[in-house]
């Protein structure tokens, strides 16, 4: 049995709509490899008691729990780098699925 991390969105239409959106960028995004692209692994989608569900990967720590832990002081940039140069692997790498358009002009 593994641990997993949920995220469960409320099943109203708007929130609805976005869950579908998120699925559907999320398939997009499972056809890269999660360690070369630095991407949270997504399991699954699924509904439960009328809400909508993601599956992912387990990590380490939320973000609010990271940020509690340090008593809500700001990164420092040695600490946001790294976090910069694994989202700017991943937009360049997101047109080869056709996730984002990004003008490099």
């Amino acid at each position: 049995m593994r641990t997993v991390a949920i995220k469960l969105m409320r099943g109203d239409d708007a929130l609805v709509r976005q869950a579908n959106n998120e699925v559907s960028i999320l398939s997009k995004l499972k056809s890269l490899d999660p360690d070369r692209c630095n991407l949270v692994r997504w399991y699954q989608a699924f509904t439960d008691r009328g809400h909508i569900c993601l599956e992912f990967e387990h990590l380490d720590k939320s973000l609010y729990d990271f940020m509690e832990d340090r008593q809500y002081q700001p990164l420092l940039l040695k600490e946001i780098r790294p976090i910069v140069q694994q989202v700017c692997t991943t937009a360049v790498l997101s047109p080869l699925i056709n996730l984002l358009k990004i003008d490099t002009d």
